[in-house]
């Protein structure tokens, strides 16, 4: 078994040369700024490197992660086992024809915005001030109160079991913060349509003035921590009701600013993230008997869940 994952790991190398790495620190790649290695890290170009990539990895039963700009990510400490990939090059791509974009999987958020702003299109602001790349945002429909990602896809190419499928956006199940794309699928592009819009340069600006004002903008956080009950029900207010903002597990901190944010105030630790994670869930039920959801993704070795 060693001997073929060896093989499998020199294929590997042959496919990517030196955009693969072993016991790579990932804390560095992560807004939160706290995680463990990888124990195997890889930077792939295009769609056929990730293919192949994806292919030798399941030969071997290694778990495959993605990372794109690693928000909504909570990352356990020590070796991560599976290889994790980054999307770049061609995956990283964003091209527009009139009021039609087409993205990579490894797009960040960011370059939709600044397209909107260039061409003057309207619906992306919902999306300003979120940080992450497509892909993750896809599978998550990232958005706002006042909209989704989905609400602006047509089309999603998606690679699941080493060969590519293009799904329609109804097709895909996108729900609050959800979506049915399923687990090991990965995001590869989507075909989005926004609209003719006016003064989308002040939209966009302001979403993020609010959204600087209200969130705890420049610190070390996961993004938002739970998601929303029901649509009119803030997770953050709850949370803010039981008292718990300020509260500290070690050094990660319930953000004073918002409460459904929790803050890495320097040497924090994946168990202290989780175990406050787990008095909060409680203490929100003793007091109002809702259960949150996380919102936030959490990577751990498949023996330690």
């Amino acid at each position: 078994m060693i001997a073929s994952i060896r093989e499998c790991i020199k294929s590997m190398k042959k496919i990517l040369d030196e955009r693969l790495y072993m016991n790579y620190p990932l804390a560095p790649l992560t807004s939160l700024k706290m995680g463990g290695q990888a124990e195997l890290y890889a930077i792939v170009y295009d769609v056929e490197e990730l293919r192949k990539i994806v292919t030798l990895a399941m030969s071997e039963g290694m778990k495959t992660r993605i990372l794109g700009k690693g928000t909504n990510l909570v990352i356990q400490n020590g070796l991560l086992n599976g290889i994790v990939i980054r999307l770049s090059g061609t995956l990283k791509e964003i091209k527009r024809s009139k009021n039609r974009i087409g993205m990579g999987g490894g797009c960040p958020l960011s370059f939709l915005l600044k397209e909107a702003i260039t061409f003057n299109l309207d619906g992306a602001e919902v999306l300003a001030g979120i940080p992450g790349t497509l892909g993750g945002a896809v599978i998550m429909n990232a958005g706002t109160n006042q909209g989704s990602l989905g609400d602006m896809i047509e089309e999603v190419d998606i690679l699941t079991q080493g060969k590519i499928k293009t799904c329609r956006a109804k097709d895909i199940g996108f729900s609050y913060r959800g979506s049915g794309i399923k687990n090991g699928e990965i995001v590869i592009g989507a075909r989005l349509k926004l609209n003719s819009g006016v003064d989308v340069k002040e939209d966009i600006k302001k979403s993020l003035q609010k959204r600087r004002l209200t969130q705890p903008y420049r610190e070390r956080s996961a993004g938002c921590i739970f998601k929303n009950p029901e649509e009119d029900l803030s997770a953050g207010k709850l949370i803010d009701e039981t008292g718990l903002k300020g509260f500290r597990k070690g050094q990660i901190e319930v953000s004073k600013k918002h409460a459904n944010f929790f803050i890495n105030l320097g040497g924090g630790i994946f168990d202290d993230f989780v175990c406050l994670m787990d008095i909060v869930q409680k203490r929100v039920y003793q007091k109002f008997r809702i259960e949150l959801r996380p919102e936030v993704n959490i990577w751990v070795n498949e023996d330690e869940k």
